[in-house]
């Protein structure tokens, strides 16, 4: 048996729709895919119930990024420290300054309400924040996240929220209901981690501001979802039972391995 703790991904695997999918576009590899994914783009609007304007697709969340960098180019950013690296050379990549804050072990690394008067203090031109955070598994208060978009966008600033775990969560809560109200929101998601598709790479992202999308599509490279991709995320999104499946055995096993792991002496952060 071979275990891979390099990734973290769906212990499922790939759900069996999804390859079924995959191979019956085969036959139209000869094509150029759709370079405006429209009818994977339908489908992602239905799911999450957001305007098919608001939502872009991508090579993969790393490659919607690393785009969101390259069209706003922050000149000062902040972000959690732990969290996903990506960010942070994405950022680097087009100059941008990145400052970090601190999450510290004696408050289980949530994020407080000291966030906001940092942020007041800070003045950055964009924040970026991951919900629950990668690596410490850790949802934001809902009424905090409600605080901080409001700040950002009473001080010209960006909020990039990646959701990429969200759906994998106990009880995170979308900001997407606020995306027609606030154009300075940008959420990112991915189909890796909830439907094992790490290495097909689609990803997407939803925003009210269309010049900001415009901006990335421009700055990716064209047809950069695949016709397979496309027709595998699809297909995923028809995938809802697994996904509460996924959902009901990593509750489970989280409290084992978190018990375990501690009868062995190791320190467990809680997680959602």
């Amino acid at each position: 048996v071979e275990l891979d703790f390099s990734a973290n991904t769906n212990p499922f695997g790939t759900p069996q729709g999804i390859i079924d999918a995959v191979r019956t576009a085969l036959p139209e590899m000869h094509r150029y895919p759709d370079p405006y994914c429209r009818k994977l783009t339908q489908a992602i609007s239905d799911f999450e119930e957001v305007s098919r304007e608001y939502i872009l697709c991508g090579n993969g969340a790393a490659d919607l990024i690393y785009a969101y960098c390259e069209a706003v180019r922050p000149k000062l950013a902040v972000e959690l420290a732990p969290t996903f690296s990506e960010y942070a050379l994405g950022l680097e990549r087009v100059g941008s300054r990145v400052e970090r804050y601190y999450l510290r072990q004696e408050n289980e690394f949530e994020l407080g309400e000291g966030f906001l008067p940092y942020l007041t203090e800070t003045k950055p031109d964009a924040v970026f924040l991951c919900n629950p955070n990668n690596p410490t598994g850790k949802i934001i208060d809902a009424k905090l996240m409600k605080q901080i978009l409001a700040l950002c966008k009473q001080n010209g600033a960006c909020l990039f929220v990646d959701e990429c775990f969200l759906d994998l969560s106990d009880s995170g809560e979308s900001l997407k209901q606020y995306l027609v109200n606030y154009r300075n929101l940008f959420i990112l998601k991915a189909f890796t981690k909830s439907y094992g598709m790490a290495g097909i790479r689609l990803g997407y992202c939803m925003s009210s501001d269309s010049e900001l999308l415009e901006k990335m599509s421009q700055s990716t490279q064209p047809w950069n979802v695949s016709s397979i991709a496309q027709a595998a995320g699809v297909a995923a999104l028809q995938e809802k039972a697994f996904l509460q499946k996924t959902k009901d055995l990593i509750v489970v096993e989280r409290q084992w391995l978190k018990r375990e792991l501690e009868e062995l002496g190791f320190r467990v952060c809680p997680s959602s």
